[in-house]
């Protein structure tokens, strides 16, 4: 199935990308909240951080009155 073109246009991804893709590029966002929050809570208890995941590329949101000006 085809991703949706909001999807494509948020995560930079080609035209004939697929839905597949969005979950992939979702879960490689969700990996790296976990792996940044895990760490903050590590450093608060005096632990090592760890290594974080990789962040994907998304395009920077804006609200829409700032399009309009």
């Amino acid at each position: 199935m085809p991703a949706p073109k909001i999807a494509r246009d948020y995560w930079g991804l080609s035209a004939d990308a697929t839905l597949r893709d969005v979950v992939l590029v979702v879960r490689a966002d969700e990996a790296h909240h976990r792996d940044v929050n895990h760490g903050f809570a590590n450093e608060l208890a005096g632990l090592p951080v760890g290594p974080v995941a990789e962040f994907p590329p998304h395009v920077t949101l804006e609200p829409n009155w700032k399009k309009a000006a």
